[in-house]
This record gives structure tokens, sequence and C-alpha cells, in this order.
């Protein structure tokens, strides 16, 4: 059997039913399962990491803008 001998309609035809075979197996599917399980853990421990960074982020501007620049100002208050 020579895979290049096959037309492209006829090669995904075989591929769909290679693929339909293969999800018939219980292991398949409790593989798919698991790892979209993980995935959804991940993407929201993601979400934790890039809110907890935000957060950061945003305390950080704050406190350079309200110490820092409350500094300035006292140190340009107490010179003139």
């Amino acid at each position: 059997m020579d895979w290049f001998l096959y037309s492209l309609v006829e090669k995904l035809k075989i591929l769909s039913v290679l693929i339909h075979q293969l999800l018939t197996y219980v292991i398949s599917r409790d593989a798919i399962d698991d790892n979209c399980e993980r995935l959804k853990q991940v993407q929201k421990q993601i979400r934790l990491h890039q809110w907890a960074e935000q957060r950061r982020d945003k305390d950080e501007t704050h406190f350079r803008y309200f110490y820092f620049g409350g500094a300035v100002l006292l140190v340009l208050l107490i010179i003139s």
C-alpha cells in the first residue's frame, strides 16, 4: 500500500476512520478526558498568576506614586 498514490480526499477519509477507531477505545477517551482536566487546571493557574502579577504591579505603582510622589512634594515644600 503506497500512501502517496491516494488522493487528498482518500487520505482524509482514512485518517478520519482511524481517529474514530481510536476513540472507540476506553483508554484513548480516558487519556483525552484526563488531559482536558489538566488543561483546565493549568489555565486556571495561569489566570490566577496573571491576576496576582497585575495586582502586584498595581500595588507597586500605587506605592511609588503615594510614597515617593508625596516625599518629593514634601521635600519641595521644605526647600521653598
